[in-house]
């Protein structure tokens, strides 16, 4: 990604940088990770707003992923017996 370069879609970027099949189990997972880490959609989200943010993931660990054993609902089960007590 270039930060001079004109501002695309991240949908817009992965399709034009990596055409080949060969590359479609990574473009897959880039495409969630945006989704999913980003909470945004490929097609709305700014190559360059990416790259502004680089920064920020870096500065709390972003590579790291963290989930739940039991799922989030356990989480807001926690959180109801507590409130209930």
């Amino acid at each position: 990604m270039d930060e001079h370069a004109p501002d695309e879609s991240f949908l817009s970027f992965v399709q034009r940088c990596c055409p080949s099949p060969d590359f479609d189990l990574a473009k897959r997972w880039a495409l969630s990770y945006i989704t999913g880490f980003h909470a945004a959609d490929p097609a709305q989200m700014s190559v360059h707003s990416i790259i502004k943010g680089l920064p920020a993931d870096e500065e709390v660990q972003a590579e790291r992923a963290f989930r739940l054993p039991n799922g989030y609902g356990s989480l807001v089960g926690y959180f109801e017996k507590e409130l209930r007590g």
